[in-house]
């Protein structure tokens, strides 16, 4: 007591104010680097926190809400994660669950769990909780994104940089000799549809060439990041049956 009068006369903070926390040190992860979409995250949950700071205390969303938001993954998109089977049983088990401790000490379990994931898994399980909330899978927008790149550069070379800008590892050559044949296919369909109407014909639409097919697959592995997979394993394959 009288030291704390002593402290409080010299200034000194007081021992409570600068006793180290027994949880260690805060470290505040923004939505740029966990790469968790904020609206996933519990409507209640966030209007606490809003709540907490408005009245002057420090409050946050902290690990186990992106703990929780995997728990409420559609069984189908959860299948589709390839996670470990041990923590597929564990979140199976935390549903089966109804007493509050029991269903407590699986979320601590769960979490701990999920503390070892590797990158490729976490980053699974983003797209996942992205396609629940949007209703658009990973794999369907890479879809559209290569869809219309690929109109993009068959419509004029000036998008070819913005391209190169994103993926520098494409073949430049190769890309350009698709982009080129792809106008010259696109060009002899409307000069055969021309033809045709002068004669009174209607003609059905014409099928995409070769080129213009090529040219979606081969922006849409760069997209994927699977381009030069294929060349790999053949790779192997061939060296296997040397």
């Amino acid at each position: 007591m009288i030291k704390t009068i002593i402290d409080k006369l010299l200034g000194k903070p007081s021992a409570a104010k600068t006793r180290k926390s027994p949880f260690g040190k805060r470290e505040e992860v923004p939505a740029s680097v966990h790469g968790i979409d904020p609206q996933l995250v519990d409507h209640r949950a966030v209007d606490v926190v809003r709540t907490l700071k408005d009245a002057g205390y420090e409050a946050y969303i902290v690990g186990g809400a992106v703990r929780d938001l995997l728990l409420g993954l559609r069984p189908k998109l959860l299948a589709c994660l390839q996670l470990p089977e041990k923590l597929l049983e564990a979140l199976a088990e935390h549903k089966r669950l109804t007493n509050f401790e029991a269903k407590r000490r699986q979320m601590q379990f769960i979490g701990k769990l999920m503390r070892k994931l590797e990158e490729s898994q976490v980053e699974a399980a983003k797209a996942a909780l992205e396609e629940q909330r949007t209703g658009v899978s990973l794999e369907q927008t890479n879809v559209l994104v290569a869809e219309q790149w690929r109109d993009r550069l068959i419509d004029s070379d000036d998008h070819l940089g913005i391209w190169l800008d994103q993926f520098p590892a494409t073949d430049v050559q190769q890309v350009r000799a698709l982009m080129r044949q792809a106008r010259k296919d696109e060009a002899t369909a409307k000069q055969k549809a021309a033809e045709a109407e002068a004669r009174g014909q209607i003609l059905p639409p014409a099928k995409k060439g070769r080129a213009y097919r090529e040219l979606f697959q081969l922006l849409l592995s760069h997209i994927n990041g699977t381009h030069g997979q294929h060349d790999e394993e053949q790779a192997i394959d061939e060296d296997a049956d040397e």
